[in-house]
């Protein structure tokens, strides 16, 4: 089953059953499903957002398929296997995790509670489909192995690919005899399942946690993480080069000079070899430049 079918699968019977009927090209390029209370279906694509009317066709805003405050209620049910109390902590990060990879982006009606706002009321999904592209990583796996290897740090905007490229990159990197340790904190590199050859891979771990065993009981000669969020996390990749560890990692910006603007990018300029910027979300893991740091 592809992987927007298998997203569709846990809607209720009413969206599932109009999501199938959508055009098989459709299908293929949707790169998200979003579904709002009291608001139209629709679908991202690399060229932009599609609307879908009742009969699963693309439509304009006035005439898509308008989703009920009863479906949001049981899409939450389902996505959180009726147990509340176990996604607890995803839901206040405001994201689960599905089988597959697949993440789940929730929105609605916060409260303050101890500093923090944590999410009370869900309003919205934006399912991020996870895709396997054999190849995606092809020119970036020739710019960090040839002559030698190079730490590389993978950036764009958000949905530009990266994670694609990542997870196409540690099966490449496995194939080609490195020993490699994949750290997957959200489970959205190894899609729920080691799918990714020879590697070992740390789901669920933080990026810390992750990178620390792998150091001590692994062996690893790369580690790849995907999205570096923090100037803490970058700190731990540091650490971890000191060891003599080659890493490879994604982080969000749009070029150098956005990544040359926030102390978490900034900091990993300084820590790689090589910078390479993504396109973006109209052609997802498309190499934009690459930029040598050293």
């Amino acid at each position: 089953m592809r992987e927007f079918e298998k997203i569709v699968s846990i809607l209720p019977p009413r969206l599932k059953n109009i999501l199938l009927e959508a055009d098989e090209n459709l299908k293929q390029e949707a790169t998200e499903i979003r579904i709002l209370k009291n608001s139209p279906l629709a679908l991202t694509t690399p060229k932009g957002r599609v609307f879908i009317d009742k009969n699963g066709n693309p439509s304009a805003y006035k005439n898509a398929l308008i989703t009920d405050e009863k479906e949001i209620g049981e899409i939450a049910l389902r996505i959180m296997d009726y147990s509340y109390y176990a996604y607890e902590k995803d839901i206040e990060r405001g994201f689960l995790t599905l089988k597959g990879g697949h993440r789940v982006g929730l929105s609605g009606k916060g409260e303050i509670f101890g500093g923090k706002t944590l999410l009370k009321e869900i309003t919205s999904f934006n399912f991020r489909i996870a895709k396997e592209i054999d190849g995606a990583s092809d020119e970036v796996f020739s710019l960090i192995t040839e002559p030698k290897f190079y730490n590389a740090v993978i950036m764009s905007p958000p949905c530009g690919g990266k994670t694609t490229v990542l997870r196409d990159l540690a099966k490449k990197l496995s194939v080609s005899g490195k020993a490699l340790s994949v750290v997957d904190c959200l489970g959205e590199l190894s899609m729920g399942g080691n799918t990714l050859c020879s590697c070992d891979v740390l789901e669920g771990f933080l990026k810390r946690d992750g990178i620390i065993h792998s150091l001590r009981f692994l062996s690893p000669e790369i580690i790849l993480c995907d999205e570096i969020t923090t100037i803490e996390e970058a700190f731990d990749i540091e650490s971890g080069m000191n060891s003599g560890v080659g890493f490879v990692v994604t982080s969000h910006a749009s070029d150098l000079k956005d990544a040359e603007s926030r102390s978490v990018t900034r900091k990993l300029l300084e820590l790689f070899d090589i910078a390479v910027f993504l396109e973006g979300r109209n052609s997802p893991g498309k190499i934009k430049e690459v930029i040598p740091l050293v």
